[in-house]
Protein backbone atom coordinates (compact mmCIF):
# COMPACT_ATOMS: atom_id res chain seq x y z
CA UNK A 1 0.00 0.00 0.00
CA UNK A 2 1.23 3.60 -0.47
CA UNK A 3 -0.82 5.91 2.35
CA UNK A 4 1.04 9.45 1.23
CA UNK A 5 1.50 8.92 -2.18
CA UNK A 6 -0.69 8.63 -5.48
CA UNK A 7 -2.89 5.67 -5.64
CA UNK A 8 -1.42 2.66 -7.47
CA UNK A 9 -3.85 1.04 -10.01
CA UNK A 10 -3.45 -2.18 -12.09
CA UNK A 11 -6.03 -1.85 -14.78
CA UNK A 12 -6.65 -5.18 -16.62
CA UNK A 13 -8.41 -4.64 -19.69
CA UNK A 14 -8.20 -6.10 -23.33
CA UNK A 15 -10.39 -3.17 -24.56
CA UNK A 16 -8.12 -0.47 -25.64
CA UNK A 17 -11.25 2.14 -25.40
CA UNK A 18 -12.91 1.15 -21.97
CA UNK A 19 -8.91 1.33 -21.18
CA UNK A 20 -8.68 4.50 -22.23
CA UNK A 21 -12.24 6.07 -20.56
CA UNK A 22 -10.98 4.74 -17.52
CA UNK A 23 -7.67 6.02 -17.49
CA UNK A 24 -9.41 9.30 -18.32
CA UNK A 25 -11.65 8.92 -15.36
CA UNK A 26 -9.03 8.15 -12.85
CA UNK A 27 -6.68 10.64 -13.96
CA UNK A 28 -9.94 13.19 -13.52
CA UNK A 29 -8.40 15.73 -10.27
CA UNK A 30 -9.77 14.37 -6.96
CA UNK A 31 -8.41 14.58 -3.38
CA UNK A 32 -5.67 12.01 -4.21
CA UNK A 33 -4.41 11.55 -7.18
CA UNK A 34 -4.26 7.87 -9.26
CA UNK A 35 -1.08 6.42 -11.56
CA UNK A 36 -2.58 3.18 -13.25
CA UNK A 37 -0.34 0.94 -15.21
CA UNK A 38 -2.52 -0.81 -17.92
CA UNK A 39 -2.07 -4.49 -19.21
CA UNK A 40 -4.42 -6.76 -21.72
CA UNK A 41 -4.01 -10.00 -20.29
CA UNK A 42 -3.67 -11.75 -17.20
CA UNK A 43 -0.51 -13.61 -17.83
CA UNK A 44 1.05 -9.90 -18.00
CA UNK A 45 -0.64 -8.60 -14.96
CA UNK A 46 0.58 -11.52 -13.43
CA UNK A 47 4.69 -9.96 -14.16
CA UNK A 48 3.24 -6.36 -13.20
CA UNK A 49 1.97 -7.78 -9.57
CA UNK A 50 6.00 -9.78 -9.15
CA UNK A 51 7.49 -6.63 -10.39
CA UNK A 52 6.12 -4.00 -8.15
CA UNK A 53 3.40 -3.66 -5.54
CA UNK A 54 -0.20 -1.86 -6.14
CA UNK A 55 -2.82 -0.15 -4.52
CA UNK A 56 -6.28 -1.55 -6.00
CA UNK A 57 -6.43 -4.00 -9.50
CA UNK A 58 -9.56 -3.09 -11.86
CA UNK A 59 -10.45 -6.59 -13.68
CA UNK A 60 -12.30 -7.39 -16.60
CA UNK A 61 -13.95 -10.29 -16.11
CA UNK A 62 -13.57 -11.00 -20.14
CA UNK A 63 -9.98 -11.49 -21.18
CA UNK A 64 -7.87 -13.68 -23.70
CA UNK A 65 -6.59 -15.84 -21.77
CA UNK A 66 -9.31 -15.83 -18.86
CA UNK A 67 -12.96 -15.69 -18.12
CA UNK A 68 -15.26 -15.30 -15.61
CA UNK A 69 -14.47 -16.42 -12.06
CA UNK A 70 -11.63 -17.74 -13.03
CA UNK A 71 -9.83 -14.60 -13.70
CA UNK A 72 -10.93 -13.01 -10.34
CA UNK A 73 -9.83 -16.25 -8.68
CA UNK A 74 -6.36 -15.92 -10.44
CA UNK A 75 -5.82 -12.11 -9.89
CA UNK A 76 -6.59 -13.31 -6.04
CA UNK A 77 -4.04 -16.22 -6.31
CA UNK A 78 -1.54 -13.93 -7.95
CA UNK A 79 -2.03 -10.80 -4.87
CA UNK A 80 -3.92 -11.71 -2.02
CA UNK A 81 -3.26 -8.92 -0.03
CA UNK A 82 -4.82 -6.25 -3.06
CA UNK A 83 -8.23 -5.09 -2.92
CA UNK A 84 -9.88 -6.59 -7.06
CA UNK A 85 -12.50 -4.88 -8.06
CA UNK A 86 -14.54 -6.30 -11.18
CA UNK A 87 -14.96 -4.18 -14.08
CA UNK A 88 -17.49 -6.29 -16.62
CA UNK A 89 -19.98 -4.97 -19.32
CA UNK A 90 -22.03 -8.04 -17.85
CA UNK A 91 -25.13 -6.51 -16.05
CA UNK A 92 -25.63 -9.47 -14.21
CA UNK A 93 -26.33 -9.90 -10.24
CA UNK A 94 -25.46 -13.13 -10.05
CA UNK A 95 -22.28 -13.32 -11.10
CA UNK A 96 -21.69 -9.66 -9.12
CA UNK A 97 -22.39 -11.69 -5.85
CA UNK A 98 -20.30 -14.91 -7.55
CA UNK A 99 -17.33 -12.29 -7.67
CA UNK A 100 -17.60 -10.89 -4.44
CA UNK A 101 -18.01 -14.09 -2.63
CA UNK A 102 -14.91 -15.54 -4.19
CA UNK A 103 -12.87 -12.66 -2.64
CA UNK A 104 -13.89 -9.50 -4.98
CA UNK A 105 -14.13 -5.83 -2.61
CA UNK A 106 -17.01 -4.69 -5.56
CA UNK A 107 -18.18 -5.08 -8.63
CA UNK A 108 -18.91 -2.30 -11.29
CA UNK A 109 -20.41 -2.41 -14.23
CA UNK A 110 -19.25 -0.60 -17.71
CA UNK A 111 -20.97 2.24 -19.17
CA UNK A 112 -22.48 3.00 -15.46
CA UNK A 113 -19.45 4.02 -13.39
CA UNK A 114 -18.38 8.09 -13.16
CA UNK A 115 -15.45 9.40 -11.40
CA UNK A 116 -16.91 10.06 -8.04
CA UNK A 117 -18.40 6.74 -7.71
CA UNK A 118 -15.31 4.81 -9.18
CA UNK A 119 -13.19 6.67 -6.82
CA UNK A 120 -15.01 6.10 -3.90
CA UNK A 121 -15.10 2.42 -4.48
CA UNK A 122 -11.69 2.49 -4.75
CA UNK A 123 -11.09 3.78 -1.48
CA UNK A 124 -13.79 1.62 0.36
CA UNK A 125 -12.23 -1.24 -1.03
CA UNK A 126 -8.92 -0.33 0.25
CA UNK A 127 -10.24 0.11 3.49
CA UNK A 128 -12.01 -2.90 3.59
CA UNK A 129 -8.57 -4.62 2.41
CA UNK A 130 -6.84 -3.65 4.93
CA UNK A 131 -9.71 -4.15 8.11
CA UNK A 132 -9.37 -7.41 7.02
CA UNK A 133 -5.29 -7.81 6.97
CA UNK A 134 -5.54 -6.28 10.00
CA UNK A 135 -7.72 -8.93 11.20
CA UNK A 136 -5.94 -11.73 10.41
CA UNK A 137 -2.61 -10.68 11.83
CA UNK A 138 -4.95 -10.15 14.93
CA UNK A 139 -6.17 -13.97 14.29
CA UNK A 140 -3.10 -14.88 14.31
CA UNK A 141 -1.53 -13.19 17.23
CA UNK A 142 -4.34 -13.76 19.45
CA UNK A 143 -3.79 -17.64 18.40
CA UNK A 144 -0.39 -17.99 19.01
CA UNK A 145 -1.22 -16.12 22.29
CA UNK A 146 -3.81 -18.93 22.98
CA UNK A 147 -1.44 -21.93 21.91
CA UNK A 148 1.25 -20.48 24.39
CA UNK A 149 -1.08 -19.78 27.42
CA UNK A 150 -2.79 -23.43 26.90
CA UNK A 151 0.66 -24.87 26.83
CA UNK A 152 1.66 -22.99 29.40
CA UNK A 153 -1.49 -23.90 31.48
CA UNK A 154 -0.90 -27.68 30.92
CA UNK A 155 2.43 -27.36 32.52
CA UNK A 156 1.02 -26.14 35.23
CA UNK A 157 -1.45 -28.42 35.53
CA UNK A 158 1.28 -31.56 35.09
CA UNK A 159 3.55 -29.56 38.20
CA UNK A 160 0.85 -29.52 40.24
CA UNK A 161 -0.34 -33.24 39.76
CA UNK A 162 3.06 -34.22 40.20
CA UNK A 163 3.15 -32.32 43.37
CA UNK A 164 0.40 -33.76 44.98
CA UNK A 165 1.37 -36.11 47.48
CA UNK A 166 -0.59 -36.01 50.59
CA UNK A 167 -4.30 -36.93 49.58
CA UNK A 168 -5.70 -35.03 52.79
CA UNK A 169 -4.00 -32.26 51.81
CA UNK A 170 -5.15 -31.77 47.89
CA UNK A 171 -9.09 -32.69 48.96
CA UNK A 172 -8.92 -29.44 51.70
CA UNK A 173 -6.96 -27.51 48.97
CA UNK A 174 -10.02 -28.77 46.26
CA UNK A 175 -12.62 -27.36 48.98
CA UNK A 176 -11.27 -24.48 49.58
CA UNK A 177 -11.13 -23.63 45.85
CA UNK A 178 -14.28 -25.11 45.44
CA UNK A 179 -16.09 -22.41 48.17
CA UNK A 180 -13.79 -19.39 46.59
CA UNK A 181 -15.40 -20.33 42.68
CA UNK A 182 -18.71 -20.43 43.85
CA UNK A 183 -18.53 -17.31 45.58
CA UNK A 184 -17.26 -15.91 42.03
CA UNK A 185 -19.87 -17.58 40.54
CA UNK A 186 -22.96 -16.52 42.84
CA UNK A 187 -21.58 -13.41 41.90
CA UNK A 188 -21.85 -13.55 38.63
CA UNK A 189 -24.25 -12.23 36.21
CA UNK A 190 -24.75 -15.40 34.20
CA UNK A 191 -25.45 -18.74 35.07
CA UNK A 192 -22.88 -21.39 34.70
CA UNK A 193 -23.29 -25.24 35.14
CA UNK A 194 -21.51 -28.71 34.08
CA UNK A 195 -23.09 -32.37 34.10
CA UNK A 196 -21.05 -35.29 33.67
CA UNK A 197 -21.03 -37.83 30.98
CA UNK A 198 -24.93 -39.55 32.24
CA UNK A 199 -26.10 -35.67 32.02
CA UNK A 200 -26.26 -35.16 36.41
CA UNK A 201 -26.20 -31.54 37.06
CA UNK A 202 -22.33 -31.14 39.17
CA UNK A 203 -22.24 -27.59 39.01
CA UNK A 204 -24.84 -24.47 38.70
CA UNK A 205 -23.86 -21.29 39.95
CA UNK A 206 -25.07 -17.51 39.14
CA UNK A 207 -27.34 -14.72 40.00
CA UNK A 208 -29.43 -15.85 37.07
CA UNK A 209 -30.79 -18.53 39.08
CA UNK A 210 -33.42 -16.45 41.04
CA UNK A 211 -34.19 -14.83 37.64
CA UNK A 212 -35.88 -18.29 36.80
CA UNK A 213 -36.70 -19.35 40.43
CA UNK A 214 -33.76 -22.00 40.89
CA UNK A 215 -31.98 -23.00 43.67
CA UNK A 216 -29.01 -25.00 43.26
CA UNK A 217 -29.69 -27.55 45.97
CA UNK A 218 -33.14 -27.76 43.76
CA UNK A 219 -31.21 -29.13 41.02
CA UNK A 220 -27.31 -30.64 41.77
CA UNK A 221 -27.77 -33.95 41.92
CA UNK A 222 -30.61 -34.53 39.74
CA UNK A 223 -30.04 -36.05 35.55
CA UNK A 224 -31.39 -33.51 33.21
CA UNK A 225 -32.73 -36.21 31.17
CA UNK A 226 -35.25 -37.06 33.86
CA UNK A 227 -38.76 -36.52 33.17
CA UNK A 228 -39.41 -33.90 35.93
CA UNK A 229 -36.44 -31.79 35.57
CA UNK A 230 -36.30 -28.43 36.38
CA UNK A 231 -33.96 -27.61 33.57
CA UNK A 232 -36.18 -29.88 31.11
CA UNK A 233 -35.63 -27.02 28.20
CA UNK A 234 -32.00 -28.06 27.90
CA UNK A 235 -32.21 -31.53 27.53
CA UNK A 236 -31.55 -30.90 23.58
CA UNK A 237 -28.76 -28.94 23.18
CA UNK A 238 -26.75 -31.13 26.54
CA UNK A 239 -27.25 -34.16 24.41
CA UNK A 240 -25.73 -32.65 21.81
CA UNK A 241 -22.67 -31.45 23.60
CA UNK A 242 -22.66 -34.86 25.31
CA UNK A 243 -21.73 -35.89 21.42
CA UNK A 244 -18.94 -33.74 21.16
CA UNK A 245 -20.91 -30.88 19.63
CA UNK A 246 -20.78 -26.97 20.84
CA UNK A 247 -24.31 -25.65 20.90
CA UNK A 248 -26.21 -21.93 21.55
CA UNK A 249 -29.74 -22.07 21.62
CA UNK A 250 -32.21 -19.53 23.52
CA UNK A 251 -34.64 -20.47 25.87
CA UNK A 252 -37.46 -19.16 27.74
CA UNK A 253 -37.86 -20.41 31.70
CA UNK A 254 -40.82 -19.06 32.65
CA UNK A 255 -40.81 -15.13 32.03
CA UNK A 256 -36.75 -15.24 31.40
CA UNK A 257 -35.27 -15.70 28.69
CA UNK A 258 -31.77 -17.02 28.41
CA UNK A 259 -29.00 -17.30 25.88
CA UNK A 260 -27.24 -20.66 26.76
CA UNK A 261 -24.16 -21.55 25.19
CA UNK A 262 -22.83 -25.58 25.76
CA UNK A 263 -19.58 -27.31 25.26
CA UNK A 264 -18.25 -30.81 25.35
CA UNK A 265 -16.00 -31.78 27.98
CA UNK A 266 -13.36 -34.10 28.07
CA UNK A 267 -10.91 -36.05 29.55
CA UNK A 268 -7.13 -36.34 28.96
CA UNK A 269 -7.64 -39.38 26.12
CA UNK A 270 -9.99 -36.63 24.76
CA UNK A 271 -13.14 -38.69 25.25
CA UNK A 272 -16.49 -36.39 26.64
CA UNK A 273 -16.79 -36.83 29.85
CA UNK A 274 -19.30 -34.22 30.19
CA UNK A 275 -20.81 -30.66 29.13
CA UNK A 276 -20.41 -27.33 30.22
CA UNK A 277 -22.84 -24.45 29.88
CA UNK A 278 -22.84 -20.54 29.82
CA UNK A 279 -26.33 -18.78 30.28
CA UNK A 280 -26.97 -15.41 30.08
CA UNK A 281 -30.51 -13.61 31.03
CA UNK A 282 -31.63 -11.44 27.79
CA UNK A 283 -35.22 -11.02 29.18
CA UNK A 284 -34.59 -7.07 29.19
CA UNK A 285 -32.83 -6.82 26.05
CA UNK A 286 -35.36 -8.90 24.36
CA UNK A 287 -38.35 -6.81 25.67
CA UNK A 288 -36.69 -3.75 24.38
CA UNK A 289 -36.11 -4.80 20.81
CA UNK A 290 -39.97 -5.75 20.86
CA UNK A 291 -40.78 -2.95 22.33
CA UNK A 292 -39.27 -1.04 20.11
CA UNK A 293 -41.00 -2.82 17.27
CA UNK A 294 -44.11 -2.31 18.53
CA UNK A 295 -43.47 1.64 18.50
CA UNK A 296 -42.68 1.27 15.06
CA UNK A 297 -45.59 -0.61 14.21
CA UNK A 298 -48.04 1.74 16.37
CA UNK A 299 -46.50 4.42 14.36
CA UNK A 300 -47.14 3.39 11.38
CA UNK A 301 -50.44 2.08 12.14
CA UNK A 302 -51.08 6.14 13.41
CA UNK A 303 -49.77 7.44 10.34
CA UNK A 304 -51.97 5.04 8.61
CA UNK A 305 -54.77 6.56 10.52
CA UNK A 306 -53.81 10.15 9.66
CA UNK A 307 -53.30 9.21 6.26
CA UNK A 308 -56.84 8.07 6.02
CA UNK A 309 -59.05 10.58 7.95
CA UNK A 310 -57.46 14.03 7.13
CA UNK A 311 -55.84 13.04 3.87
CA UNK A 312 -58.93 10.81 2.93
CA UNK A 313 -61.85 13.30 3.75
CA UNK A 314 -60.20 16.57 1.90
CA UNK A 315 -59.95 14.12 -1.40
CA UNK A 316 -63.15 13.14 -1.12
CA UNK A 317 -64.41 16.61 -0.83
CA UNK A 318 -62.27 17.34 -3.92
CA UNK A 319 -63.99 14.22 -5.17
CA UNK A 320 -67.46 15.80 -4.52
CA UNK A 321 -66.99 19.12 -5.94
CA UNK A 322 -65.44 17.97 -9.23
CA UNK A 323 -68.59 15.98 -9.95
CA UNK A 324 -70.94 19.15 -8.69
CA UNK A 325 -68.30 21.24 -11.34
CA UNK A 326 -68.90 18.60 -13.79
CA UNK A 327 -72.47 18.72 -14.18
CA UNK A 328 -72.81 22.59 -13.89
CA UNK A 329 -70.50 22.13 -16.78
CA UNK A 330 -72.40 20.39 -18.77
CA UNK A 331 -75.26 23.49 -18.25
CA UNK A 332 -72.28 25.69 -18.93
CA UNK A 333 -72.86 27.46 -16.38
CA UNK A 334 -69.98 26.63 -14.26
CA UNK A 335 -68.76 29.08 -11.07
CA UNK A 336 -65.33 30.44 -10.30
CA UNK A 337 -65.55 29.48 -7.10
CA UNK A 338 -66.09 26.31 -7.26
CA UNK A 339 -63.10 25.61 -8.68
CA UNK A 340 -61.25 27.97 -6.51
CA UNK A 341 -62.52 25.87 -3.46
CA UNK A 342 -61.61 22.40 -5.69
CA UNK A 343 -57.79 24.33 -5.76
CA UNK A 344 -57.55 25.06 -2.16
CA UNK A 345 -58.22 21.57 -0.89
CA UNK A 346 -55.71 20.45 -3.26
CA UNK A 347 -53.62 22.57 -2.05
CA UNK A 348 -54.44 21.68 1.54
CA UNK A 349 -54.17 17.77 0.58
CA UNK A 350 -50.95 18.55 -0.48
CA UNK A 351 -49.85 20.41 2.76
CA UNK A 352 -50.76 17.32 4.85
CA UNK A 353 -48.87 14.92 2.28
CA UNK A 354 -45.64 16.94 3.07
CA UNK A 355 -46.51 17.09 6.85
CA UNK A 356 -46.79 13.31 6.87
CA UNK A 357 -43.78 12.41 4.61
CA UNK A 358 -41.53 15.23 6.87
CA UNK A 359 -43.23 12.86 10.03
CA UNK A 360 -41.88 9.46 8.13
CA UNK A 361 -38.02 10.91 7.41
CA UNK A 362 -37.55 14.37 9.87
CA UNK A 363 -34.04 14.21 9.01
CA UNK A 364 -32.92 15.08 5.27
CA UNK A 365 -30.16 13.04 3.64
CA UNK A 366 -27.11 16.12 3.84
CA UNK A 367 -24.93 16.81 6.51
CA UNK A 368 -26.19 19.65 7.90
CA UNK A 369 -29.69 18.30 7.72
CA UNK A 370 -29.84 17.91 11.42
CA UNK A 371 -29.39 21.17 12.27
CA UNK A 372 -32.42 22.16 9.94
CA UNK A 373 -34.52 19.29 11.48
CA UNK A 374 -33.89 20.44 15.00
CA UNK A 375 -34.24 23.72 14.28
CA UNK A 376 -37.77 22.89 12.61
CA UNK A 377 -37.94 21.22 15.93
CA UNK A 378 -37.99 23.94 17.90
CA UNK A 379 -40.40 26.48 15.51
CA UNK A 380 -43.06 23.95 15.53
CA UNK A 381 -42.95 23.21 19.19
CA UNK A 382 -45.23 25.96 20.21
CA UNK A 383 -47.81 25.25 17.62
CA UNK A 384 -47.83 21.01 18.65
CA UNK A 385 -46.56 21.03 22.00
CA UNK A 386 -48.04 24.55 23.44
CA UNK A 387 -44.41 25.43 24.56
CA UNK A 388 -41.63 28.16 23.92
CA UNK A 389 -38.58 26.04 22.47
CA UNK A 390 -35.48 27.27 20.96
CA UNK A 391 -32.68 26.02 19.37
CA UNK A 392 -28.74 27.04 19.52
CA UNK A 393 -26.26 25.84 17.08
CA UNK A 394 -22.11 26.60 18.04
CA UNK A 395 -21.31 26.80 14.62
CA UNK A 396 -21.47 24.05 11.90
CA UNK A 397 -22.23 20.42 13.22
CA UNK A 398 -22.24 17.98 10.26
CA UNK A 399 -23.38 14.42 10.54
CA UNK A 400 -22.64 12.79 7.31
CA UNK A 401 -24.10 9.20 8.54
CA UNK A 402 -28.11 9.89 8.00
CA UNK A 403 -29.01 6.86 10.65
CA UNK A 404 -26.63 8.53 13.39
CA UNK A 405 -28.83 11.88 12.39
CA UNK A 406 -32.21 10.69 12.86
CA UNK A 407 -31.18 9.30 16.27
CA UNK A 408 -30.26 12.05 17.61
CA UNK A 409 -33.24 14.05 16.38
CA UNK A 410 -35.52 11.31 18.15
CA UNK A 411 -33.72 11.54 21.18
CA UNK A 412 -34.29 15.23 21.11
CA UNK A 413 -37.44 14.84 20.04
CA UNK A 414 -38.63 12.50 23.02
CA UNK A 415 -36.84 14.65 25.41
CA UNK A 416 -38.43 17.90 24.23
CA UNK A 417 -41.53 15.53 24.39
CA UNK A 418 -41.36 14.69 28.11
CA UNK A 419 -40.11 18.13 29.08
CA UNK A 420 -43.71 19.93 28.10
CA UNK A 421 -46.00 16.73 28.43
CA UNK A 422 -44.40 14.99 31.85
CA UNK A 423 -42.49 17.43 33.22
CA UNK A 424 -44.88 20.37 32.44
CA UNK A 425 -42.31 22.80 30.99
CA UNK A 426 -42.59 26.34 29.64
CA UNK A 427 -39.64 26.78 27.91
CA UNK A 428 -37.39 24.09 26.32
CA UNK A 429 -33.82 25.04 24.94
CA UNK A 430 -32.16 22.39 22.35
CA UNK A 431 -28.71 22.81 21.87
CA UNK A 432 -26.22 20.80 19.17
CA UNK A 433 -22.31 21.39 19.27
CA UNK A 434 -18.90 19.77 18.94
CA UNK A 435 -15.98 20.25 20.95
CA UNK A 436 -12.64 18.02 20.50
CA UNK A 437 -14.22 15.44 18.28
CA UNK A 438 -16.98 15.15 20.36
CA UNK A 439 -20.69 15.87 19.51
CA UNK A 440 -23.15 16.85 22.60
CA UNK A 441 -26.65 17.11 21.87
CA UNK A 442 -28.70 18.34 25.16
CA UNK A 443 -32.68 19.50 25.80
CA UNK A 444 -32.44 21.85 28.96
CA UNK A 445 -36.27 22.57 30.23
CA UNK A 446 -37.46 24.12 33.36
CA UNK A 447 -39.95 21.86 34.50
CA UNK A 448 -40.42 19.42 37.40
CA UNK A 449 -37.96 17.17 36.12
CA UNK A 450 -37.54 13.55 35.20
CA UNK A 451 -35.56 10.66 36.64
CA UNK A 452 -33.31 8.88 34.97
CA UNK A 453 -34.08 5.72 32.62
CA UNK A 454 -35.55 2.92 34.37
CA UNK A 455 -36.10 5.09 37.65
CA UNK A 456 -39.84 4.62 37.48
CA UNK A 457 -42.10 2.18 36.20
CA UNK A 458 -43.11 2.41 32.58
CA UNK A 459 -40.14 5.02 31.48
CA UNK A 460 -40.04 3.60 27.97
CA UNK A 461 -39.38 7.10 26.61
CA UNK A 462 -36.21 7.29 28.52
CA UNK A 463 -35.13 3.99 28.02
CA UNK A 464 -35.37 4.04 24.26
CA UNK A 465 -33.41 7.48 23.86
CA UNK A 466 -30.65 5.69 25.94
CA UNK A 467 -30.96 2.83 23.60
CA UNK A 468 -30.97 5.05 20.55
CA UNK A 469 -27.73 6.64 22.03
CA UNK A 470 -26.02 2.94 22.81
CA UNK A 471 -27.01 2.07 19.14
CA UNK A 472 -25.11 4.95 17.68
CA UNK A 473 -22.16 4.89 20.19
CA UNK A 474 -22.77 7.18 22.50
CA UNK A 475 -23.87 7.67 26.12
CA UNK A 476 -27.23 9.36 27.53
CA UNK A 477 -27.05 11.44 31.11
CA UNK A 478 -29.74 13.03 32.60
CA UNK A 479 -29.75 15.54 35.43
CA UNK A 480 -30.99 17.83 37.52
CA UNK A 481 -31.24 21.74 36.33
CA UNK A 482 -31.19 24.51 38.69
CA UNK A 483 -33.35 26.11 39.99
CA UNK A 484 -35.89 23.56 38.74
CA UNK A 485 -36.35 21.17 35.27
CA UNK A 486 -33.83 18.76 33.67
CA UNK A 487 -30.93 18.43 30.96
CA UNK A 488 -31.29 15.44 28.76
CA UNK A 489 -27.62 15.58 27.35
CA UNK A 490 -26.52 12.93 24.45
CA UNK A 491 -22.30 13.04 23.94
CA UNK A 492 -21.41 11.25 20.80
CA UNK A 493 -17.16 10.77 19.60
CA UNK A 494 -16.90 12.19 16.28
CA UNK A 495 -15.32 8.52 15.08
CA UNK A 496 -18.46 6.59 15.98
CA UNK A 497 -21.00 6.72 13.26
CA UNK A 498 -20.95 10.64 12.39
Amino acid sequence: MHPQGPIQILLVEDDPAQATLLQEILHEPSERSCEVVWVDRIALAAEAMTSRSFDAVLLDLSLPDSRGLDTVQEAIRLAPQTPIIVMTGLDDQRLAVEAVRVGAQDYLVKGQVESRMLLRSLRYAMERMRLLTELRQARDQLEQRVIARTTDLADTVTALQTEVLDRRQAEASLREYQQYLSQVLTGSPVMLWAVDAKGVVTVLEGKSLTGIGLGAHCVIGMSIFQRDSHMGQFRRPVEAALRGHDVQVETRVGETILESRFSPLRDESGQVCGAIGVSLDITQRRQLETQVLEIGSSTRQSIGQDLHDSLGQTLTGMAFMTKVLQRKLENASAKKGDADEILRLALVAINQTRSLARGLCPVEFKAEGLMTALQEMANNCQQILGAQCRFECAGNVLLHDNTTASHLYHIAQEALSNAVRHGRARCVEIRLSEQDQTVTLSVHDDGKGIGEPGSRPGGMGLRIMDYRARVVGGSLSIRPKEPTGTVVTCTLPRGAQT
